[in-house]
């Protein structure tokens, strides 16, 4: 990892950290429109100047929220025909709490960002949300078949990736390739 990274970009340790942490990087590594700056310097300027912990960064968080309500939905519609879906569907709603999208949304996602982080099933979820794979250091799966994993992992050959560390699977930073700035975190506490 350190041969790949020169450092972490911290990202606040609050209950939005995967979101926050996951579209950062997929904004700041984007080339469509929504991202049309002149240069990936640019680009991560302005997704710094957005993630600031301001009314723009959290409405961005919780249509991130919103967009995974409609594919769980959808991912949730394709279960019911008999259509094939990834596996992390057989997860998502085989709990108790989230047997259907509305029970999902009232007992899980409604609560990100407030009282609770995304578990790692949700994370397979984001992932197909934003169709990016979201690779992810696990530090505290160090020397185990964990330590990198992927989600999700089966389009890691077709969509565009980002990468994210975290120590517990609750807190997620962001590698950073160039040499440090001297403010390394992007939003405030």
């Amino acid at each position: 990892m350190s041969a790949k990274f020169s450092h972490l970009r911290r990202v606040r340790g609050d209950n939005y950290c995967a979101l926050r942490a996951t579209l950062f990087q997929v904004l700041s590594q984007s080339n469509q429109a929504a991202a049309d700056c002149p240069g990936a310097a640019a680009r991560q300027n302005l997704c710094e100047q957005l993630f600031q912990g301001e009314e723009e960064e959290l409405g961005m968080l919780e249509a991130l929220k919103l967009l995974m309500l409609g594919r769980a939905s959808e991912l949730h519609d394709r279960m019911q025909v008999g259509e094939d879906v990834p596996l992390f569907c057989w997860l998502l709603f085989a709990r108790d709490s989230s047997g259907c999208p509305r029970s999902f949304l009232s007992n899980h996602l409604r609560h990100v960002g407030l009282s609770a982080g995304l578990e790692q099933v949700e994370m397979f979820l984001l992932g197909y949300a934003l169709q990016h794979t979201i690779q992810v250091y696990r530090l505290y799966k160090a020397d185990t078949e964990e330590f990198v994993t992927f989600y999700p992992d089966d389009h890691r050959d077709h969509w565009p990736s980002v990468c994210l560390v975290t120590e517990d699977d609750r807190h997620y930073n962001v590698p950073v390739t160039e040499p440090a700035e001297p403010s390394e975190e992007f939003t405030s506490s």
